[in-house]
């Protein structure tokens, strides 16, 4: 009996550990951990943080060539099956797999060719959390914003497992879509070693690095909300006098008043500007590749997102059309969630433009400090008119991105499937 105690107790030990590595509560040093093990579960990118992480880089390096396999796969699968062109919603099938395969590699060089601008911007947000100016708000928010990324990795996660069920089940439209045809010497080997292993490196290669860049914004926008409302702290400290710090025994005269919130004012506003500078220079760092890789996503999921739910109309509904069902529903919250985020943004900068005029209105006027006086409210404009034309994206230099972008992506997936639909 007492070695079932001791054989449970270790289960439950060894399995808290786990849970706790895989799972954590708290974000600890890191909170890009578990994505970035998405990430090098998809083939797209691995930067070792340790000793440990160096030691697997040859092993990665293997299976980041390894996924290319997939690829070769789809697209040489794709021109076998040329020769049913004159069936239109299984020529649009062929076509759209291989078309995601190829923007999937493009999004992958996107992300490599800015990796060292990624890596920037998550060293920046992992070293902002251990600035604490509200202990519980900042905490809170932070925690808030680890918990949306374990939601995102689990997410995909569910993406893969159900992927891998979806085709290995046996199916005759799956077999018919993906098998190569019997010319090609060992296809039935082929075929069955690309339906074993295609979940979860391409699930996660389709997902993970709109994920990736996705958190960082989330996490930009984290650390503007805990500067807002550190703003909003000093706002409400200055107009209930609460930075007076004369002695209670002796009540100061109101030029003596006026000189420590002069003082103190100063002091907290500097601090606020220079933290402000840094956290607009780190997003403005990130605004190349945000723009180019939403770009990609766009304009991909504009074609997909139509021809996806058109070959759904025209096909027997089977374990393949819920493949391309899960497909359409990921592209839409990818892209929805991208909008949010960045219109968001906004909502912040007026929160903070607010603030900063109600600071500008609270710094009292001392003849004797006349031009530090007249440099904090300069130093405050400039400060709103920054944030008024921070945190803004273009997509390709068309349009902002915001909830409205998303609307239009809609109004063009119906477009594209009014337009196949009249091609029939």
């Amino acid at each position: 009996m007492d070695q079932v105690r001791d054989l449970k107790r270790k289960i439950q030990s060894d399995w808290n550990r786990l849970k706790y590595h895989v799972w954590p509560t708290e974000p600890g040093n890191d909170y890009f951990h578990l994505m970035d093990c998405v990430v090098a579960v998809a083939g797209t990118r691995f930067v070792p943080k340790n000793h440990r992480q160096k030691t697997l880089l040859p092993i990665w390096k293997v299976y980041h060539w390894w996924c290319h396999f997939h690829s070769i796969y789809v697209i040489s699968n794709a021109f076998a099956h040329l020769d049913r062109r004159h069936d239109f919603v299984e020529f649009s099938w062929f076509v759209m797999i291989a078309l995601e395969v190829c923007m999937g590699h493009v999004k992958d060089l996107v992300v490599a060719k800015n990796s060292e601008r990624i890596q920037n911007a998550q060293d920046f947000i992992n070293e902002r959390s251990h600035t604490l100016f509200d202990l519980y708000y900042d905490s809170e928010a932070r925690r808030k914003y680890f918990r949306t990324i374990q939601i995102m990795c689990g997410a995909i996660a569910v993406v893969c497992i159900n992927m891998f069920l979806m085709i290995s089940i046996p199916n005759g439209q799956i077999d018919e879509l993906f098998a190569l045809p019997s010319m090609i010497p060992f296809s039935t080997v082929l075929y069955l070693h690309f339906k074993l292993t295609l979940s979860p490196a391409w699930p996660c290669k389709i997902v993970s690095t709109t994920a990736l860049i996705t958190s960082i914004l989330d996490g930009f926008k984290t650390e503007l909300q805990i500067f807002a409302h550190e703003l909003g702290r000093t706002v409400k400290h200055a107009q209930s006098d609460t930075l007076k710090q004369l002695p209670s025994s002796r009540p100061p005269s109101g030029r003596e008043f006026d000189e420590i919130l002069f003082k103190n004012l100063r002091k907290h506003i500097l601090q606020h500007i220079r933290l402000h500078v840094k956290l607009l220079e780190e997003l403005e760092n990130c605004k190349p590749f945000v723009e180019l890789f939403f770009s990609v996503l766009y304009f991909h999921a504009m074609t997909l997102i139509g021809t996806y739910i058109f070959v759904i109309l025209h096909a027997e509904f089977s374990i393949g059309s819920a493949m391309i069902l899960m497909a359409v529903s990921v592209y839409f919250v990818k892209c929805y969630y991208w909008c949010w985020v960045i219109s968001s943004f906004q909502d912040v900068n007026k929160q903070v433009e607010v603030y900063v005029m109600k600071l500008i209105t609270a710094i009292p006027y001392l003849k004797e400090h006349h031009s530090e006086y007249i440099g904090l409210r300069t130093a405050l404009m400039i400060m709103t008119i920054r944030t008024q034309f921070s945190a803004k994206f273009s997509c390709t230099g068309i349009a902002l991105i915001s909830v409205e972008l998303f609307g239009n992506l809609i109004n063009v997936s119906y477009s594209v499937i009014m337009f196949l639909l009249n091609m029939m």
